[in-house]
């Protein structure tokens, strides 16, 4: 069984979407929001592969230009 608070992944070729966002959403607080879009963000920034710097990720582009 998941731990409770795991973000469980689903890969594309091209794409990695929380496996709770890639299909239709029924959220109903702000909260729930807060934390999709915060799962969203992290995977975006420290995951997904951006063609546009280089085949790596924004976080990786972040600490090589520290």
């Amino acid at each position: 069984m998941p731990e409770a608070g795991a973000i469980h992944l689903i890969r594309g070729e091209q794409w990695l979407v929380p496996a709770r966002i890639a299909g239709p959403l029924h959220l109903e607080t702000i909260k729930e929001v807060q934390q999709v879009a915060t799962e969203w963000l992290w995977i975006y920034n420290n995951e997904r592969l951006n063609m546009g710097i280089g085949s790596i990720t924004p976080a990786m582009k972040l600490k090589m230009a520290a």
